[in-house]
């Protein structure tokens, strides 16, 4: 069979936040969604195009110099790119001494693409970690995605898909067979707001849910919590309730040792980056209340399966999460500091320092401090 090719607009080593382990998070160009607080703008046009970087412009303009069609104009406004002139071939690209412009998108060979992230596998064999096809969406691609899945399967890799859910059925069923591990969005349950948000039907991602559940493959739901869009009681209590079902209902399917794939993941997702911390903290005690007192998840929590094992880390992670927001807020108080925007070293530290001996620990020093 021939290799697919597949358009990449970035290859992130290292990661930690797209599923288990150390990762290797391969970001696909395209995507069907348009949400409104999308984070990877930049992956959602599937076609490559150049981008100009203002901050690393030092303004010699070798670019506009290397461009054969006389598509780049500097102007005291900064870059202008006639999109319709521009043939993406990358000259600008070459002649920029700072990489302030560059082409977003590279063409990738389905081999070649597996070739490059087994360099990165004794990362993956150490952590348990593997490779996350994310974007965009991956499945925008979905015959690339497919060939790059099943070449690191049969290298021994660890897949994740992180998913829109938002393609045929046909498709994710296709993928599902070369994959370990799904990261599935649900961000409204809401049928107009969902469209409003992202500018597609909810259906076919509900519809595509189910077909994951009933592949068997473990998966996480991921809710974006985004304020005043997907962060209401309401909301949070339907993803759930959905969950819910569609785990019933699976496991009613499957034979009587067959568990069923779906765990729920809150991803605290935290924007504006303004937002007051203590609004972020009342948020996370709020969202806990309403998932801890959704129908039936209490009954999932006091289960022993390995995924409801897992379901309980989760939320003890959240509890983690809200003591280390807690804290945070504690020391920007005494330095009088109030948002994310002011501190960006020293909330991880609080994070990681989120236990109550920990916490004790941490207030001791700083009182010495001050």
């Amino acid at each position: 069979m021939m290799a697919a090719s597949g358009i990449i607009t970035n290859i992130q080593r290292c990661s930690t936040e797209d599923g288990p382990g150390i990762r290797t998070t391969l970001f696909f160009k395209g995507c069907p969604m348009r949400c409104l607080w999308c984070h990877n703008i930049e992956t959602i046009d599937p076609k490559r195009v150049v981008v100009w970087y203002a901050v690393k412009c030092i303004g010699d303009q070798a670019c506009v110099r290397a461009c054969p069609e006389e598509a780049l104009t500097m102007t005291s406004d900064g870059m202008k790119i006639d999109r319709d002139r521009c043939r993406v071939c990358g000259d600008c690209e070459d002649a920029c001494p700072t990489g302030a412009i560059k082409i977003m998108g590279q063409i990738w060979d389905s081999d070649d693409m597996v070739r490059e992230l087994l360099k990165d596998k004794v990362f993956f064999n150490t952590s348990g970690g593997g490779v996350t096809l994310s974007g965009g969406e991956a499945t925008f691609q979905a015959k690339f995605a497919l060939e790059v899945a099943k070449g690191l399967q049969e290298n021994g890799v660890h897949v994740a898909l992180d998913t829109c859910g938002y393609c045929s059925t046909t498709v994710m069923r296709d993928i599902l067979k070369h994959v370990d591990l799904v990261l599935y969005d649900l961000k409204t349950m809401d049928l107009e707001k969902h469209i409003e948000y992202t500018g597609v039907p909810l259906e076919r991602v509900l519809e595509n849910a189910e077909v994951v559940a009933e592949s068997g493959v473990p998966t996480w739901i991921r809710t974006p919590v985004i304020p005043k869009h997907t962060d209401s009681d309401e909301n949070i209590r339907r993803i759930s309730e959905f969950i819910v079902d569609a785990a019933a209902v699976h496991k009613d399917a499957c034979p009587h040792e067959a568990k069923s794939s779906l765990v729920p993941v809150v991803v605290i997702r935290i924007a504006p980056l303004g937002k007051d911390l203590r609004d972020l903290v009342i948020d996370l005690d709020r969202l806990r209340v309403v998932t801890d007192s959704c129908r039936g998840i209490s009954q999932l929590v006091a289960g022993t399966s390995p995924e409801i094992i897992g379901l309980r880390k989760i939320l003890a992670g959240i509890d983690r999460l809200r003591k280390g927001l807690c804290r945070l807020f504690e020391i920007l108080a005494v330095e009088g500091r109030k948002t994310l925007l002011e501190c960006p070293q020293i909330w991880l530290r609080a994070l990681n320092t989120a236990t109550d001996t920990g916490c004790d620990r941490d207030r001791e020093q700083d009182q010495k401090r001050i």
